[in-house]
C-alpha cells in the first residue's frame, strides 16, 4: 500500500508514514508533539471497513479482498471484506395509457327513434268519478295521538304523587319518633305535622289532577276512534 506524506503542523518536519496508520495520533519524531496522521482521499476502488476486534477504520485495495491482515492498532488479524456488488437498475415500464371507452348512443341520438324515455300512459279507473271522490274522507291521527299523550301525562302525575307522598311519609315518621322521645320539642312537633299535611296535599293534588288529565285523554281517544 502507498505511504502517506505530510508535514508536522507544529515544526513543519516532513513525515512519511504507512497508509495503515491513517487517522492515528502519534508523536512527531522531531518536536515530540502529538499529531494526527491525515486520512488520504479514498479511491473509488478502495474497500473501507472496520477492524473486527477494535473497530479501527481501515481500507484496502480490492485485489486483496478476502485475505487476513494484521490491524495496525490492535495487531489482531482481521479479514478484508469483498466490495458490495452494484445493484442493477430496475427496468421501468411506461405507464399504460388509458383509452376512454365511448358511451353507446342513446335512443334519442339514433335516427328513426323519438324521445329516449316516452311518457307512460296514465291508467284510469272507471270506478273513481268526481262524485265518488267527494265522499272519501281521511281521518287524522293527530287527535288520537293527543289523547294518548294526555293519558300518559295523567298516569305519570299519579305515580309522581305517590312517590312524593312516600317521601313525606318517611319524614313524618322520622319527626314523629323524635317528638315521642321528647314531647317538649315544639320544633319536632311542627315538622311532623307539616310533613303530614304536605304529604296529604301532594297526594290529593297529584291523584286528582292526574286522574282528570288521564280521563280527558281517554275521552279524546275514544271520540277520534
Amino acid at each position: 500500500m502507498a505511504d502517506i506524506n505530510f508535514d508536522c503542523p507544529h515544526c513543519g518536519h516532513n513525515l512519511d508514514v504507512n497508509e495503515r496508520g491513517a487517522g492515528l495520533t502519534v508523536a512527531c519524531p522531531e518536536c515530540s508533539k502529538n499529531i494526527q496522521i491525515p486520512v488520504p482521499e479514498l479511491r473509488v476502488s478502495d474497500i473501507v471497513f472496520n477492524c473486527g476486534s477494535c473497530g479501527q477504520p481501515l481500507k484496502a485495495a480490492p485485489d486483496i479482498a478476502g485475505q487476513l491482515i494484521d490491524c495496525p492498532v490492535c495487531k489482531k488479524p482481521t479479514e478484508i471484506p469483498f466490495p458490495p456488488r452494484p445493484t442493477p437498475p430496475t427496468p421501468t415500464r411506461p405507464a399504460a395509457r388509458s383509452t376512454p371507452i365511448p358511451k353507446p348512443p342513446s335512443q334519442s341520438q339514433v335516427p328513426g327513434f323519438g324521445t329516449s324515455n316516452p311518457a307512460a300512459p296514465v291508467a284510469t279507473s272507471p270506478d273513481l268519478s268526481t262524485d265518488n271522490r267527494s265522499h272519501i274522507t281521511c281521518q287524522s291521527s293527530g287527535g288520537a295521538g293527543l289523547g294518548w299523550f294526555l293519558s300518559a301525562v295523567g298516569i305519570a302525575a299519579i305515580i309522581g304523587g305517590l312517590i312524593l307522598n312516600s317521601r313525606y311519609t318517611d319524614q313524618e315518621n322520622k319527626w314523629k319518633d323524635r317528638w315521642e322521645k321528647d314531647t317538649s320539642s315544639t320544633y319536632a312537633y311542627k315538622q311532623w305535622k307539616g310533613a303530614q299535611a304536605k304529604g296529604g296535599d301532594m297526594l290529593f293534588l297529584a291523584v286528582s289532577g292526574g286522574f282528570v288529565i288521564a280521563l280527558g285523554g281517554w275521552l279524546i281517544t275514544r271520540k277520534k276512534s
